[in-house]
């Protein structure tokens, strides 16, 4: 049982890593500039990234093409909402 669990939790991993080098090729990105987005990404939306690398590699090189953006995003509906939780502290604002 052990060992199963083992083999599933590596081929995991590779699923995950191949998952981030595709989309870094389609951003042209090296694998480090990924991560460094995908970082940027959890602290934005702490539980989007751990569910954004089981989906597609394009949908992963569309989240991460525009961190920026998304952080915008996210203040505009703080401010539009503020009482409304949307990934973002209340002291931020």
């Amino acid at each position: 049982m052990c060992c199963v669990r083992h083999v599933l939790w590596c081929i995991h991993l590779h699923q995950v890593a191949l998952i981030k080098r595709i989309a870094a090729t389609e951003l042209h990105l090296s694998d480090e500039e990924m991560d460094q987005r995908l970082d940027q990404l959890a602290v934005l939306l702490p539980g989007l990234v751990p569910r954004l690398l089981n989906a597609p590699p394009k949908l992963v090189a569309k989240a991460a093409a525009n961190v920026g953006g998304v952080a915008a995003r996210l203040l505009e509906l703080k401010v539009a909402f503020p009482q409304v939780g949307c990934g973002l502290p209340s002291p931020c604002l």
